[in-house]
């Protein structure tokens, strides 16, 4: 099952001002969500019923 991922035009502008190869990570990383929408590398977060945290290296 393929997902859609949507990114904010704010959460853009914020990754306009990062070094370009951590913005291209961070966008691939989020363009792999729409296949995989919890992977290996997420963590749930503390506290919470349906948030996660995903794990760039």
């Amino acid at each position: 099952m393929e997902y859609r991922v949507e990114i904010k035009a704010s959460a853009i502008k914020e990754l306009s001002k990062l070094q370009p190869d951590v913005g291209k990570r961070i966008l691939n990383a989020l363009d792999a969500l729409a296949s995989d929408p919890k992977p290996v590398q997420s963590r749930k977060l503390v506290e919470t019923n349906s948030s996660y945290r995903l794990s760039l290296k």
